[in-house]
Parts: structure tokens; sequence; C-alpha cells
């Protein structure tokens, strides 16, 4: 468990500036007369991305890493993520602000958090480290610019570093930060990648990971990977084939050229060559770029480039060809090029099906993997190929299966002799295998990370139907170690002295400048709070409301619908709040009910504050009427479960006496209920609850760990480890073990000592996702 930095509250500042060009294509920026230097970043290490010609960074498979080195802690990294963009992640130790929001993309700042404030992983304190991890990841059947662009740094030299706002230069106008909690990356429908690559290192074979992601399916060999032919349309990051006016090729053996109009086909020598077409005589032009500027026509409106069978076709692709440069992708069988209605042409790679696999799953997945989660994400990108018919047009259907993060990634031939004869194998293991459902391929999709809830295909996409395979259900596998049942999420365990969490499983990092959305939804005024009306089974938001000093407006998805009271909002609908909306989610899956911005007198400085902002800001925890939170005060059982209930998402049950001393109008009476109703914590033998008893630490533990269905810790060395009760000791055991209790300084437990409030909320900060998987 990480410490992460208190927020201070402190107000984002809006900068308003003029750029002007300095030495060297730095720029200096103005703003209320103090100068702000822009720069280039310092990129220490790319993986997943390039820089094409436009000086965008692209994507070249789903996920792609950036590790960034900022000048000092004060500087700030900016990015723009385009409509229809991917998402971005950050690392612990940085927050990522949406800063503006406009038609064509989202404004993100990244703050390194304050200054000599500790971070804390896997127990090691990190300082004085100035390197931000920027993840990047394309979502399937969302993101069709898979890019970034304007990545820059404004260093503000001397400035102290950020604090919870922006902390900029200004013209003296402020807006505060709303940090959005949530988990999943993606539309959580169908299989987690990082789910199927947590049981595959517990041991779960590859077909008990499709089982449990697609149940009620079956793996059945279908095909030959050999014999089956695919055709994939270069789309260049979107949903169809890109047009161009022309190719650039590069044949690396003598290839034959042939047109669909007749005519003998042409053999050409190695080299590189310009394809385009001539629409006064319909004819494609082959011209000779290696020097002699021969050119060749083939007559006719597609164009078949065949390559022997040890050779492939390169083509510059993302980048533009340059005489000496080399082509930026490869492809191996056929190269096909068809004209366009305009005459452009778009381009196609024809090869067995097995070829292709070879060049989508280690783009899809790490080929560093485990070989079980490599072999699911075999069977289910050929699934996927399968039931879009493998891109092979028929007479009443124009198949699409394009190679960007809109579908499946496929970059050509993969050329990586670490992992190459890995990624053979894991695809010949599989044998032409996909998984059908009625008779047909199933729809086999996936997403990256889904929080511990998996999403239905209806609230994921907007389906009109839901399939069986594909319903809205918590993410839980049931694990048999040494003869007893253990319920793990897939995405975030930890059993005996293995652990696995995805970097993605939750995230803290999105924050949203209220100033953005004040901008996309003008009529609310000044932005009040958030509240979360309706979700899906998948926990999902369905559809929120946005009240501001003027107004208010209702959200929601295609499925969502305007609840009572809320007839006088304004009224918007999107096929995906999280996409559409535009506001960086990067998930449905947002914990709490009501979103704002906390104001507590009494907790700036306190070694729990960032944790109790996060959950007062989320409406899982709340101050007293005075505006105190009073953090050192000891926690009352009523209190208790009415945080671990509203950290769950559990809603407040009816209460029908069941206490001498809990009365129905009490205002913890629906919180007991539904405590008790789920199991975790029970009355006293006399009848009783007692409410307002101070809550120990064994008994927070105890329930605690019936709540989450912990599995069994290890020993305990705590110095007082023998003043723990029996029935306390390993329920004790299994919360320190997870991580979500510790000890003192001192060595000690202190079981019988009263838990704070503030002690309280950091566990549920700590616990918050799985609290929301079982208590659900």
């Amino acid at each position: 468990m990480r410490v992460r930095r208190a927020w201070l509250g402190t107000f984002a500042l809006v900068l308003c500036v003029t750029l002007t060009v300095g030495v060297g294509g730095a720029m200096q920026a103005t703003s209320g007369g103090s100068k702000i230097r822009t720069s280039e970043p310092m990129i220490v290490e790319v993986n997943g991305l390039f820089r094409d010609e436009n000086g965008r960074w692209t994507l070249d498979r789903r996920e792609g890493v950036m590790r960034i080195e900022l000048p000092h802690e004060g500087a700030v990294l900016k990015v723009t993520v385009p409509a229809h963009g991917p998402q971005l992640l950050v690392s612990d130790d940085y927050r990522l602000v949406v800063e503006d929001v406009a038609r064509d993309g989202i404004r993100y700042a990244i703050h390194a958090l304050a200054a000599g404030y500790p971070s804390m992983t896997n127990g090691t304190v990190q300082t004085g480290q100035h390197v931000v991890t920027l993840t990047v990841i394309g979502v399937q059947g969302e993101t069709t610019h898979p890019y970034i662009t304007d990545l820059r740094i404004d260093d503000r030299s001397g400035q102290p570093a950020w604090t919870g706002g922006f902390n900029l230069q200004s013209t003296g106008t402020s807006s505060p930060v709303l940090v959005i909690p949530g988990g999943g990356w993606g539309h959580r429908v169908g299989m987690s990648q990082y789910g199927a690559q947590g049981l595959a290192l517990l041991g779960v074979r590859y077909d008990q990971i499709l089982a449990h992601y697609y149940p009620g399916t079956k793996i059945e060999k279908r095909y030959d990977d050999a014999k089956q032919q695919v055709e994939v349309d270069l789309a260049n990051g979107g949903r169809v084939a890109e047009p161009r006016n022309d190719w650039v090729i590069q044949l690396v053996k003598a290839s034959q050229m042939s047109g669909n109009a007749g005519g003998t086909p042409i053999t050409l020598p190695d080299g590189v060559y310009r394809i385009a077409f001539n629409s006064k005589d319909g004819k494609f032009i082959i011209t000779d770029l290696g020097g002699s500027g021969a050119t060749r026509a083939v007559p006719g409106s597609e164009l078949v480039v065949q390559t022997p069978a040890d050779a492939y076709v390169g083509v510059w692709y993302k980048k533009q060809y340059r005489n000496g440069s080399e082509p930026d992708y490869k492809y191996e069988g056929r190269m096909v090029f068809r004209k366009t209605d305009d005459n452009k042409l778009t381009a196609h790679n024809q090869l067995p099906l097995g070829r292709y696999l070879m060049g989508v799953v280690p783009y899809e997945m790490p080929a560093s993997w485990a070989a079980h989660a490599l072999m699911a994400q075999t069977i289910a990108a050929r699934t996927f190929a399968a039931l879009h018919n493998f891109g092979v047009k028929t007479a009443t259907k124009d198949n699409v299966l394009v190679d960007s993060t809109f579908a499946q990634v496929y970059n050509g031939k993969y050329e990586n002799a670490k992992y190459a004869e890995k990624i053979a194998k894991v695809i010949g293991d599989t044998k032409g295998q996909v998984l059908m459902a009625g008779g047909l391929p199933a729809s086999a999709v996936y997403s990256s990370s889904n929080g511990g809830w998996i999403e239905s295909n209806v609230a994921g996409f907007g389906s009109s139907n839901e399939e069986s395979y594909l319903t809205g259900r918590p993410d839980i596998f049931r694990l048999s170690v040494e003869g007893k049942v253990i319920p793990i999420i897939p995405e975030n365990y930890m059993v005996g002295e293995k652990k696995f969490s995805a970097t993605n499983h939750r995230w803290y990092d999105t924050a949203w400048s209220v100033t953005a959305i004040r901008k996309k939804w003008p009529q609310i005024g000044s932005f009040r709070s958030i509240h979360v009306l309706e979700r899906s089974a998948g926990k999902g938001v369905r559809s929120i409301r946005i009240d501001g000093s003027t107004g208010c407006v209702v959200i929601m998805d295609h499925g969502g619908s305007p609840p009572t009271g809320s007839e006088r909002c304004d009224k918007v609908t999107y096929t995906s709040i999280r996409s559409a909306a535009g506001l960086g989610l990067k998930s449905t899956l947002i914990y709490g009910r009501r979103l704002r911005v906390p104001d507590l007198a009494d907790i700036e400085g306190h070694w729990a504050e960032e944790s109790i902002r996060l959950l007062a800001g989320a409406g899982v925890i709340e101050g007293y009427r005075d505006g105190t939170f009073r953090p050192d005060r000891s926690l009352t059982r009523a209190e208790f479960v009415t945080l671990v209930n509203e950290a769950g998402g559990l809603a407040p049950a009816k209460y029908s006496g069941t206490f001498k001393d809990v009365r129905t109008d009490d205002w913890y009476a629906g919180q007991v209920a539904a405590a008790v109703k789920a199991g975790y914590i029970k009355g006293y033998p006399d009848g009783t609850f007692k409410p307002d008893r101070k809550i120990t630490r064994n008994e927070m533990a105890v329930a605690l760990a019936k709540a989450m269905q912990l599995p069994a810790g290890g020993s305990l060395t705590f110095k007082d480890r023998d003043a723990i009760p029996a029935w306390a000791r390993s329920s004790v055991a299994a919360a320190v073990a997870a991580g979500y209790l510790s000890g003192y300084p001192d060595g000690t437990f202190r079981g019988n000592h009263s838990a704070t409030r503030a002690e309280m909320a950091t566990i549920v900060d700590r616990a918050w996702n799985r609290l929301w998987v079982f208590l659900n």
C-alpha cells in the first residue's frame, strides 16, 4: 500500500498565457507579468509508442509506456488527448488533472505531489525522484485516434511543487480540483487482460480463464491456422481502411503485381516503389523510387502484390518515406490496394490466420506474460477475427477487420527474437480453437482491466440484447488452495506469499478542474457536486446529475433514464458517459455516490489527510456540522458499519427492530440492518448492538475479514501477539497479510485499543475496491 501525499486542498489556478518562440525552439509563456518556460520533455524510456511525422506519440500496440524526467518537482507535464483518443494513467506520486475540455480533445496537466513528502511502494520509501511514468492505452471499440499530442514541460523553477491544485502563475482566477476515484480501464466487457494474467500466475489454465470470463461458451477447434485466410484493413487507428493518394512499399525479393482487369502480371525486382492511381486511364502507376524513376502501369481497380513465401512487403505506413529510410511495418502474404470512389487507395494485408495472430497477440498482451494468459488472449483474438469473417468481404456483407486499437492491434510480421518462439508455441498449442456460443463464434471482446466488476455488453456497448456470457457481475474467481476454496479478485489478489495487482485496477489519479466542468456544461454555473443516480449490474454509472449554483444537468448513457426529481435539469444523452462526455474517465466504475470538493477544517497536515479527503470527496465519509472531521476521535460501531457500507456501495436496509438499543428512527438503523444482513458484524448475546460503543482494532479486523472474505494470513510477529484473543487472531493475520491493517512503530498491534476515524479512513482507502466487490 502506497502512502499518497496529503492533498492540501489548495485551489487550481487558471492559466492565461501568451506564447512566443524562444531560443532553441523553447517558448516563453507570459502570465500576469511572470514567465514560465515550456520545453520538450526529456524522455527516458519509450515502449509501445513511436513519434509519427506530425510529432504525435502514437500507439503501435494496445498499451504503451513512457518514462519522462521532470527538471524538478515544481515542473508540470502537459499533454493533449484527441477526441476518441487513448486513456492515460500516471505513476503513484503524480496526479492527472483535466485542465481544459474542447470539442477536439482534452488537455491534461500532470503534477508531482508536494515536495518533502515520501511515497511508500512495497514498503520502500522513495524520495527525490522526478520521473513520471505515463501509460497510454487504446480502448477496444472506442479509440480511433491512438495518439497523444502537445507533450511539453511547463518549467516553474523556484516554485513549490503541486499540493492538490494547479499552482500555476495566473491572472488571479482560482478553480478547485475534484478527484474522481474509480477502477477498471475501458469498457470492462468480457475478459480482463490483467485478470487473465493474474489467474495464470496462480496456475489457472487458459480454458478455465476463458470459462470464467465467457461463461457458457465452448472451446472448439474450428479453423486451420495455416489454411484460413485473413484480410486486415490498414486503418491507421480508425474504424475503416484509410484512403491515401499513394502508398510507398519495399520489395525485399522479386514479386508479382497483378490487377483485377486482366492482363499479364508484372514482376518487379527488389526495391522501393510508389503506388498511385491514374483516374484518367483507370490504371495503377508503379514508380521505382530507387533511382531509375521508371514507371509501370497495371489496369484495374484492385492491385495485388504477391511476395515469395519467405519474404514480406515493407510499408511506410505511420511514417513518410524518405530516401534511405526503412519501412515501419512489414507484411507477409499479399498486399492488396483498392481504388476508392474518389480515386484514392486503401491498403489491405491478406495472410494465413496463424501469421495474423503472430502480429496480434504480442501487441494486445505483453509477450512476457504467463503462457496461459497468452493462450486465452490467442483464442479471444482468433474468435474476434472469426466473428468478423476474418475480414473477408462477401456479396452480402462488407466484413471489416482493421489493424487498429479500435478492433485488434495488428502490426504485421513479428520480429522480436526473444519472444517469437514463445508466441508461435502459444498459437500452436491452441490449435485453431475459438469460443462458440449458439453455433456461432462468440463476441469475445476484452479490455485491459475491469476493476473487479465485469460489465454487460448492453451497458458497455449499447447492444440491444444481452449475451448470456456477457452479463454484468463481480469478477470473483473461486480458487482451490490446499483443499480450501478461496475467493479472489483476479486483478488484485493475495494468496499466501503470492500477490498481484494490476496497475490500472483502481485509479485515484484522475481529477477534474472545476473550471473544465463549467466549460463543458456552462448552464450549471459554479460547480457544487456530482450525484450518481443509476448504476448497471456491473456497477457502471448509467446516469449522473451535476449540480451547480444556477442549474443542473443529468447525463445519461444510451440505457439511462432520468430519475424522478431531476425534471428541472437539462438532459444530455451519450452513447457512453465515459468517452463521449469528454472528461477523461477511464471507465464508468466510479466509487462513491456523491462527488464534491471537500472542505474540512481540522485535517490539514494530518498523516491521514489524503485518505480522508478522498473518501469525503466521494461521499463515503462525512465530517461534523461544525465543519470538522475530528480524525483522532474514536470510531463507534455505528460509524464503522456506516463507513464500510458506504465504501462498499451497500444501501441501507429496512430495520425491523432486531436490537433493543437501536430504534427505527435512529440515523444508523438502516446501516446496522444492512451490515448484519451482509454478515460481517452481529450484535451481542444480550440482544443489543451497542451502536455508540467504541470499536476496537480486534473487532474491526474480524468484521473486515468477513466483509471482504479475506484468505488466511500467516503467523503474527507483533510483540503483543499473545494479547490478541483467539477469536480475532486469524482475522488480524488475514487483514495484516492483505495489507489493510498494520502495527505501530514500536512493533505492537494494540488490538484492544479503540480504532480512530483516521485509521478507519486509511483502511477503507486501501480496501475500497475489495469492499465494493464482496459486499455486493
